[in-house]
């Protein structure tokens, strides 16, 4: 094909930046047809056949040459077009367009992982192929209600594409909080780069840099442009991560000083009673103490082993579960981790929050040494950390 296109779309621009300079790294590609132009709507790619998108991206690399030695290019794929019939194709019209000076590593080939309906493995081997040319694969759309962290773990993209269109259905809660901070954690086990999209609202650019996001898109960040432009300040952005570091900061110092208060609290307390290896009753005399702030409380050995029942609060009343007792929590998450923290520092630890899976409810558990072999476990009532301002 020949890298001199015809013109028979109208290219668009949205700005795609980075946390880390605030300034465009790269635009997504949209498109309107000029053959039609009594249709102003954006052309869906994956709805092309394989003439017409390949004639497509002709004209995009054509247009984006200069711009593609500074910047990224975002160009969407279908990926089930592209395992069974179109990937030597497009692979052979990329090369093309690089002898003509494109730069092929800024080529970002973006597709849903949720609407691919193949074998994974031939995906996982093409895009291993493409991207040993230097060409780079970003899995878009990642949701809640989609999207399978076993797949993407699998093809291991350069970039994962968050979608935030429904945030406030998704994210909104704690399970979609949570969500977020599982893609935060797999991102850096596989070395992708978090890309969010969709972002309309000062909100969801602040859940986006909280989660291990490092570039960003949406209407909130810049709209759909007609021409490339990498000349804004994006001032209102750098305004928001201003305030995202203050609000942050203050976060962290109400966390260490609620920690130094409960360790001093406990330490008084501790120094009251006789400590034995009769930890009930010592948890007895705890609970009265923590009433306020605290729905359980137990003691745990540096092995994992629970060496006390379960102190529960009910409706305002602490209540024994001698079941708990002889249980091993070594299989947490962070337990061992926080066990050896603990050991080194001689003080307690605040953990962060997280949902508790009996009452479902968002806690945090501060965790303090009695002795050298025994560590006291208080999981924090919702309604104390509320007023202290550290629930979230």
């Amino acid at each position: 094909m020949n890298t001199k296109s015809q013109k028979n779309y109208q290219l668009h621009y949205q700005p795609i930046i980075s946390a880390d300079e605030i300034e465009v790294i790269g635009f997504e590609i949209i498109a309107t047809n000029l053959i039609n132009p009594s249709n102003r709507e954006y052309i869906n790619f994956t709805t092309l056949n394989e003439l017409n998108y390949l004639d497509l991206i002709n004209q995009i690399l054509y247009e984006t040459k200069e711009i593609s030695q500074r910047k990224l290019i975002f160009v969407k794929i279908d990926a089930n077009i592209l395992v069974n019939e179109l990937g030597d194709k497009l692979l052979e019209l990329i090369l093309n367009h690089q002898e003509h000076g494109f730069n092929i590593s800024s080529i970002v080939l973006e597709f849903p992982e949720h609407e691919y309906e193949g074998d994974i493995e031939s995906l996982y081997y093409l895009t291993k192929y493409f991207r040993t040319y230097g060409i780079k694969i970003a899995l878009l759309g990642i949701c809640q209600e989609k999207s399978n962290l076993d797949r993407v773990r699998y093809i291991s993209p350069n970039i994962m594409k968050i979608d935030l269109g429904n945030f406030k259905v998704q994210y909104s809660t704690n399970l979609g909080l949570g969500f977020l901070k599982s893609l935060s954690i797999l991102s850096s086990k596989i070395g992708a780069t978090l890309l969010y999209d969709n972002i309309e609202s000062d909100l969801q650019l602040y859940y986006a840099w909280t989660n291990n996001g490092r570039y960003y898109q949406g209407n909130f960040i810049s709209g759909i442009q007609t021409q490339i432009s990498i000349l804004a300040t994006f001032s209102h952005i750098k305004d928001e991560f201003q305030d995202f570091v203050i609000r942050e900061m203050k976060k962290l110092d109400t966390l260490f000083n609620l920690q130094k208060k409960l360790n001093s609290l406990i330490k008084i307390e501790l120094n009251k009673i006789a400590i034995n290896i009769e930890y009930n009753a010592t948890l007895e005399s705890l609970a009265k103490t923590f009433t306020d702030m605290s729905i359980r409380l137990y003691i745990v050995d540096d092995l994992g082993y629970q060496k006390s029942y379960n102190y529960y609060k009910v409706e305002g009343k602490w209540e024994a579960q001698p079941e708990f007792a002889g249980r091993n929590w070594g299989w947490r998450p962070y337990f061992l981790r926080n066990i050896l923290q603990m050991k080194y520092d001689s003080s307690g630890t605040l953990s962060d929050v997280y949902t508790d899976v009996e009452t479902h409810q968002m806690l945090r558990t501060f965790s303090y040494p009695i002795n050298k072999n025994h560590f006291l476990f208080i999981d924090l009532d919702p309604s104390f950390l509320y007023e202290e301002d550290v629930l979230l």
